[in-house]
């Protein structure tokens, strides 16, 4: 499949009226940054490529619905459904919705600067899914002077915003000219490399070390992401538009052996005569 589009294509195909969902804002917002606000469109930096199988009865290949069933096998409707939280052993708190909706934030449109940082400061394994801010009508100037900014000294913008009734964080930065906006996962939902077992047994050797360096300088090189893809899916699309025509794929030959394991074979070939 290809690959998604960045926000000049999306920009572009808006313009242009082109039929594109992805091309479609998703959200408006505001960034406050100090008395500065900047009207901005958030759009969809990733989309699942993924397959969502629907399920047949294999009888008669009628749909088959899914329904909550008590405990007890009993069917319950939706309307008879509460929510709770258990807090002991069988022992459940219940939330009816109009407490909930109490607790909810405040809506609002402001993607709210709260500082700016570093970006080796914010470690990736907090980064979770990117969006794309786009300009929106007047204001474009300091937009672009927002992003060029952030660009040249290496920084990113800590937000908070509250987007359908959710609590956001997020990282503001600067890809391709534009506003790139990452949200954050919270520092609770990170696992820390120091709550891991440490690794057991004994040094690495001086070879050891040097093959480790030689296979990582023999697999250097630029990162091209078209490269990577997911084969699984591109499979079973083949497979269902071959079936779809009453056709049938040939057998799959064996996956080749990949480089990088017939490069560590040499290397651990050459360690041996060391």
């Amino acid at each position: 499949g290809r690959s998604p589009l960045n926000l000049r294509e999306l920009l572009a195909l808006q313009t242009k009226g082109a039929v594109a969902m992805a091309a479609r804002a998703m959200w408006k917002g505001v960034i406050v940054l100090g008395e500065e606000r900047i009207a901005v469109k958030l759009y969809a930096a990733v989309e699942s490529r993924g397959i969502a199988f629907h399920l047949l009865h294999d009888q008669d290949l009628e749909r088959v619905k899914q329904r909550l069933v008590s405990s007890s096998g009993k069917t319950v409707a939706t309307d008879e459904v509460q929510k709770a939280m258990e807090v002991d052993d069988d022992t459940f708190v219940v939330l009816d919705d109009e407490e909930l909706e109490q607790l909810q934030p405040t809506a609002s449109r402001d993607i709210e600067v709260m500082q700016v940082v570093a970006a080796s400061e914010v470690p990736h394994s907090l980064f979770e899914r990117p969006y794309w801010l786009g300009p929106d009508g007047d204001g474009s100037e300091s937009y672009f002077a927002l992003a060029a900014a952030l660009a040249k000294e290496q920084q990113v913008a800590i937000a908070q915003w509250v987007m359908r009734n959710k609590e956001y964080v997020g990282a503001i930065s600067e890809r391709d000219g534009y506003l790139m906006l990452i949200t954050l996962r919270h520092r609770g939902e990170v696992i820390d490399a120091g709550q891991l077992e440490p690794p057991a047994g004994r040094q690495l050797s001086r070879e050891e070390r040097q093959m480790a360096k030689q296979l990582v300088n023999a697999l250097s090189g630029k990162f091209d992401p078209t490269e990577y893809r997911d084969e699984y899916v591109e499979s079973v699309k083949e497979l269902i538009e071959a079936k779809a025509q009453g056709k049938s794929l040939p057998a799959r030959p064996k996956p080749r052996q990949r480089k990088s394991q017939s490069l560590a074979a040499s290397l651990k070939a050459s360690l041996k005569r060391l």
